[in-house]
C-alpha cells in the first residue's frame, strides 16, 4: 500500500512539474511578445507610398510579433499595383517594409476617349497611371472591348517575354475586330483578341530566324500564313 501511495505522489509531482514548465514557458513567451523592446513606434517603406500613413495607423503601438502575413496582405490589398509586402528589418522600434510590385506589361492608349486615356497594364490585369515608362504600346482605335481584353494582353506579352525580345518600341493596335502590330520588321495580324498567348507561342520559330521579313496573318490559335520561309 505504501508503494502505491509513493507511486501516486511521484506521478502527481511529475505532472505538477510538467504543468509548471509549460506555464513558465507560456509566460516567458507572452512577456517576450509584449515586451517594450518589441513595440513598433515607427513604420518606414522602401519607396514613396501613401501606405506609410495607413501602416503607421495600423501597426504603431503593436509588437513586431503581431504583424503577420495576414496583416501585411490586408495592407497590400489597398494598392492594386502591389503584389506583396515583406518585413526587411525591425531596428530601434522602427518597422521597415519592402513593397513588391506587379510587373508592368504594356502601355494601353484608348483613342476612343477624348481626352486620350493612357494607362499602364500590370501583370495582374489591373492598371496604374502612366509615368513615362518604356514599354510596348497598345492603341485601342475602335471598340467595343471584351471583358477578357486585359487578360489576353497579359498572356500575349508574358509569352513574348520568354523570347527576350526588345519590345520597348513595339506598337500594336486593336481596331475592334483585329489585333495587329509590327515586331522585328514583321507585320503581324493576330486576328480576333482570342488566344493571344497561344498565337505568340506559335511564333517561336519565327523569332529564331533573322531573315523573316514581311507579313504574318493568323488563321487560328496556332496556325498562320506567312510570306517568308521559316
Amino acid at each position: 500500500m505504501n508503494s502505491d501511495y509513493f507511486y501516486n505522489q511521484t506521478s502527481a509531482f511529475k505532472r505538477f512539474l510538467s504543468f509548471s514548465l509549460i506555464l513558465i514557458t507560456l509566460l516567458l513567451f507572452l512577456f517576450e511578445i509584449f515586451s517594450q523592446n518589441n513595440i513598433i513606434k515607427k513604420v518606414e517603406i522602401d519607396s514613396q507610398s501613401e501606405l506609410v500613413k495607413i501602416a503607421s495607423e495600423n501597426f504603431v503601438g503593436k509588437t513586431i510579433y503581431q504583424i503577420n502575413d495576414n496583416e501585411l496582405s490586408k495592407l497590400s490589398s489597398l494598392d492594386p499595383s502591389i503584389n506583396s509586402i515583406v518585413i526587411t528589418s525591425f531596428i530601434d522600434h522602427t518597422l521597415n517594409l519592402k513593397l513588391i510590385f506587379f510587373e508592368k506589361i504594356a502601355i494601353v492608349e484608348d483613342l476612343r476617349r477624348n481626352p486620350l486615356r493612357k494607362m499602364v497594364l500590370l501583370k495582374n490585369g489591373s492598371y496604374v497611371d502612366f509615368d513615362n515608362e518604356n514599354l510596348p504600346t497598345v492603341k485601342i482605335t475602335n471598340g467595343p472591348v471584351d471583358a477578357g481584353f486585359d487578360g489576353e494582353l497579359v498572356s500575349f506579352f508574358s509569352t513574348l517575354g520568354i523570347y527576350e525580345l526588345n519590345l520597348e518600341n513595339s506598337v500594336f493596335e486593336y481596331n475592334g475586330s483585329e489585333f495587329k502590330g509590327t515586331l522585328l520588321g514583321l507585320e503581324l495580324n493576330f486576328g480576333p483578341m482570342i488566344d493571344l498567348g497561344s498565337k505568340a507561342a506559335s511564333l517561336k520559330d519565327v523569332f529564331k530566324t533573322d531573315n523573316c521579313l514581311g507579313s504574318i496573318i493568323f488563321q487560328g490559335s496556332d496556325s498562320f500564313i506567312s510570306d517568308c520561309n521559316i
